[in-house]
């Protein structure tokens, strides 16, 4: 008998819950659309002219293959062409993940772009824009950008800036680096001899090749991330 009636006291329970709970889905709370706003989603804005030269285009690395011509991939959607091609020329503006209001009616507002990862992500900024919105007009009214970056970190050269001219970089090291070891093995002051002689000359030299251009990849991250963003 007690174990009845607690069944019943819970059931009870349950079925006034949802009667709560039914009463408040079907409240009103009557609002009136004053006005509205659109940014377009082809915005983008240039990155700051003192920033690493690989950042001035974004969304390289979306690809498993390093794209460099601007508008060349076309953006996807569940399957779907988007419109919009990758890379950038610049830094897109959309993908927001913060608005603060101004007193004076304005907005500050702190864009979260990316391609969802920071591994496809590395040449994307971090960065505020201070706007006005007129929702009579339907116009957002960009008034300033603020890029994030630290100031202590300065980098003068990335690996992956110009890949051509890395490459002959490596092209060089590897014909020293056989020069190098072809004179020491004609070197009279050391007796390379037995099991050493036969590991040198299995090292076929000749066969090393650099890697090519579009295996070039950033280096390991020298900045600080925020979520896939980048802070320069």
């Amino acid at each position: 008998m007690p174990r009845f009636l607690s069944l019943t006291a819970c059931a009870t329970a349950l079925v006034c819950s949802t009667a709560s709970f039914t009463a408040v889905a079907q409240q009103a709370y009557p609002a009136t659309l004053a006005g509205h706003a659109v940014l377009p989603a082809q915005s983008v804005i240039a990155a700051s002219q003192d920033a690493p030269q690989d950042l001035q285009v974004a969304a390289k690395f979306t690809t498993p293959r390093r794209v460099e011509a601007v508008g060349t991939v076309m953006g996807q959607s569940a399957g779907r062409d988007t419109g919009i091609s990758l890379p950038f020329k610049g830094q897109p503006v959309q993908g927001h993940s913060g608005i603060k209001r101004m007193a004076d009616g304005s907005f500050w507002i702190l864009t979260d772009n990316g391609a969802g990862a920071k591994a496809n992500s590395p040449d994307f900024m971090l960065y505020l824009n201070h706007y006005t919105v007129d929702f009579q007009s339907g116009q957002f009214n960009r008034q300033k950008t603020v890029f994030l970056h630290d100031p202590r970190v300065k980098v003068d050269r990335m690996i992956a800036d110009d890949p051509a001219a890395e490459l002959e970089r490596l092209e060089n090291a590897l014909d020293q680096l056989r020069e190098s070891v072809d004179a020491m093995l004609e070197s009279s002051e050391l007796a390379l001899a037995g099991e050493t002689r036969e590991v040198i000359d299995a090292a076929d030299l000749d066969q090393l090749e650099p890697p090519s251009s579009q295996t070039l990849m950033p280096p390991p991250r020298w900045s600080r991330q925020r979520r896939c963003c980048r802070l320069w």
